[in-house]
């Protein structure tokens, strides 16, 4: 029998008792006296000790049966009782979350710290800009044209727009596919245009005798070539840079955005 059963019948049994010596009592009023001669007054009456022992066996029987209360009775009553605690929660609310894509790009990997060191002088680039040269044959990559630049004009140049104080031109990077470094024997070159002429001398170009383009993060839609602009206006690339010239060098960090003007 289980135990929950077993607590019952026990506890019917109690009530039983209690309910039988209530009534007797009830009843004994209405009696009349025993006869002195009834030859069954000779019976003894039942002993109050065996009485109180019985009374402690069932006792002991009751709580047995509760301490028997098997755990998979004991955990249904727990669940039951915390039903109503539990808040009303739909778990895709949670993983919709997940279905958000990560900044590829996050924080300082979109802050250009491009700077130029020749000799005494310091000189940053403080933005950047690139273009896409398209394949002429299937089996050749898409390529990119930078500018890295400081002062002249903001976002994406126009035929009127002031040129700027020093422009770093790269070319001939391959569209990353992984992270592998591209160099100058990769077809990468490196050009400065200082028109101020405080890093080399004003309105000339001097190349770069090597260069280390090392791609970080970008995001390019080749399927947008061509269509109007912006045609992919949340295309960027982060590049590590390291180009030295005859006489410095300049090195950091590049992050540049889309510019349809710039395509080839």
């Amino acid at each position: 029998m289980p135990a929950l059963a077993k607590v019952f019948v026990c506890l019917c049994t109690l009530l039983w008792l209690a309910s039988a010596c209530g009534e007797g009592a009830k009843l004994h009023n209405h009696l009349p006296e025993p006869d002195a001669n009834d030859p069954e007054l000779d019976t003894p009456p039942p002993d109050a000790t065996d009485l109180h022992q019985d009374a402690e066996l069932l006792d002991i029987e009751t709580r047995d049966a509760l301490d028997a209360t098997d755990d998979g009775d004991a955990v249904d009553l727990a669940d039951a009782e915390t039903l109503d605690t539990v808040p009303d929660t739909d778990p895709l609310d949670a993983s919709d979350l997940t279905d958000v894509d990560p900044d590829p790009c996050p924080g300082e990997c979109r802050v250009q710290t491009l700077t130029a060191t020749f000799g005494a002088v310091t000189e940053p680039f403080e933005r950047a800009i690139f273009g896409l040269t398209a394949p002429t044959q299937a089996e050749q990559p898409w390529e990119l044209y930078v500018e890295a630049m400081h002062g002249g004009f903001s976002g994406c140049p126009r035929s009127s727009s002031p040129l700027p104080d020093r422009i770093l031109i790269l070319r001939g990077i391959t569209l990353p596919t992984d992270l592998t470094p591209q160099t100058k024997s990769d077809g990468v070159a490196a050009v400065l245009l200082d028109s101020l002429g405080t890093l080399a001398p004003a309105m000339q170009f001097t190349h770069a005798s090597a260069v280390v383009v090392t791609p970080v993060a970008w995001a390019v839609c080749t399927e947008c070539f061509g269509q109007p602009a912006p045609s992919d206006p949340e295309a960027f690339i982060a590049f590590s840079v390291e180009a030295t010239f005859p006489t410095g060098r300049i090195a950091g960090h590049l992050y540049g955005r889309h510019c349809d003007i710039m395509n080839e």
